[in-house]
């Protein structure tokens, strides 16, 4: 198996006080959407360390040309440990998110100095996050390439591909 980080960027996360105020900042500015988004993102399995741990954040995922960009509202994070590696000026490049056919294989590569700060699951799709501050200034994600986290980006690739920049900005999963 290749190094996960051989592979393209899937998608860029980004810190921000508030989805309310980030979502039309990047419409106007860059060009990105319609942004889908998901309130209190129903995470399950949520481990931080071996341990138990709160992930609630609220994302909206929006196409730029050729890039996914996650715009994250974070409300609770915990334990400490995870919440103090969370804990970015916003807004800020939280992550750099790459889709791995295995999360324990590429785990398995990765450097011991690069310590695993939190994973959970959304549904069929799992993810870790790895604190790579030091070298990068910012995490990385590695999410299971699995059938439903494709199906959940080609909805927002073919909206973007059809969006014509101004109708219905902001939508739910599934509407």
């Amino acid at each position: 198996m290749a190094h996960p980080l051989h592979t393209p960027v899937h998608h860029f996360g980004y810190c921000v006080p508030s989805l309310d105020a980030a979502i039309p900042q990047f419409v106007e500015r860059f060009g990105a959407g319609p942004f889908f988004r998901i309130d209190h993102v129903p995470l399950e399995g949520v481990a931080s360390r071996g341990e138990p741990g709160v992930y609630d954040h609220s994302s909206a995922f929006g196409a730029c040309g050729d890039s996914i960009f996650e715009l994250m509202e974070l409300h609770a994070v915990e334990p400490a440990s995870a919440e103090a590696a969370f804990a970015f000026a916003s807004p800020a490049l939280h992550h750099l998110a790459y889709a791995v056919p295995s999360l324990d294989e590429s785990l398995a590569l990765e450097p011991r100095d690069v310590p695993e700060i939190l994973r959970a699951n959304l549904g069929e799709i799992s993810f870790v996050y790895l604190d790579t501050r030091s070298t990068a200034g910012h995490h990385v994600e590695l999410l299971a390439d699995v059938p439903a986290f494709r199906d959940f980006f080609t909805v927002i690739r073919d909206a973007a591909r059809d969006w014509d920049g101004v109708t219905e900005p902001v939508r739910a999963m599934g509407g």
